[in-house]
């Protein structure tokens, strides 16, 4: 795991008061450009959260989602009926292991259905 870089933020602060620039400071502080402009212009991080929830909702758009997932969540009811529809897995320890799918959810089972 990589750590992230820490930095003083209220000397960052007093920095850019004193006027030095955003680059100068992430030279000194030793993090990026981008992270010193996150935390030091709130119009910026503004902006780049916006963009952001738009992107998540353009991408679950795509992905058939009507409503992002962070905000709607189903009914537990919903849930519970959606789990009761699974059958009870039969399966032995080795199919398991090998990825053999739940007998009744198999493609054969499924076309032996559709076809009787």
């Amino acid at each position: 795991m990589v750590d992230k870089p820490t930095f003083d933020v209220s000397a960052a602060q007093r920095m850019k008061d004193e006027g030095n620039s955003m680059k100068t400071i992430s030279a000194v502080m030793g993090v990026s450009y981008g992270t010193i402009r996150t935390h030091l212009d709130p119009t910026y991080r503004d902006r780049l959260n916006a963009n952001q929830r738009r992107t998540r909702a353009k991408l679950a758009q795509e992905k058939g989602a009507t409503v992002s997932h962070y905000a709607s969540k189903m009914p537990v009811e919903d849930v519970m009926a959606r789990l009761a529809e699974i059958p009870k897995d039969t399966r032995t320890r080795s199919q398991i292991i090998c990825g053999d799918p739940i007998p009744e959810r198999s493609a054969l089972a499924q076309w032996t259905a559709r076809n009787q």
